[in-house]
């Protein structure tokens, strides 16, 4: 009785894991999640300075640069996905637009994203609300993080 109790215990414990292990991020509604609590700006191979990303407005679009760096001369490629958010109404969908671009080099050049705006979007009011969720998907690693647009904005190192 015991061994047939503590198998059946093994089984549904087993079940579970497995149904956790292989959650396909469908329940996102078909977009990546959002980025876990820690950022994540440097593996050794590749680093983006979160205090270097910058946005401005132009033409009904804002530009976000992103400067992706390499460590010792090593020749990377891939590519830099964000999301604008806007983190100010529960109620509505919560991300604006998206936009991606893909890099390559030894020591690449910031990577520039145009995101599409609303009508009304680029009210710098507005700023404080919005949010950039950024990933880098690269042959040397990933990277991953936050930056309010705000903040972004203030820097201005876009060329």
């Amino acid at each position: 009785m015991k061994a047939r109790t503590l198998m059946r215990f093994g089984l549904t414990a087993l079940a579970l894991f497995w149904l956790t292990a292989c959650d396909d991020g469908a329940s996102t509604g078909g977009r990546p999640p959002s980025p876990p609590a820690e950022d994540v700006t440097a593996n050794g191979m590749i680093s983006l300075k979160e205090s270097e990303i910058g946005a401005a407005f132009e033409g009904g679009s804002l530009r976000v640069t992103l400067p992706v760096r390499t460590t010792d001369d090593v020749a990377v490629t891939g590519r830099v996905d964000v999301d604008l958010m806007n983190l100010a109404d529960a109620t509505e969908d919560k991300l604006i637009a998206s936009g991606s671009q893909e890099f390559e080099g030894a020591d690449p050049d910031p990577v520039t994203i145009t995101l599409p705006l609303t009508p009304g979007g680029d009210d710098a009011a507005a700023l404080a609300s919005y949010a950039l969720y950024w990933r880098v998907d690269s042959s040397a690693g990933a990277l991953h993080g936050r930056r309010s647009v705000f903040s972004a904005w203030s820097q201005r190192v876009l060329t």
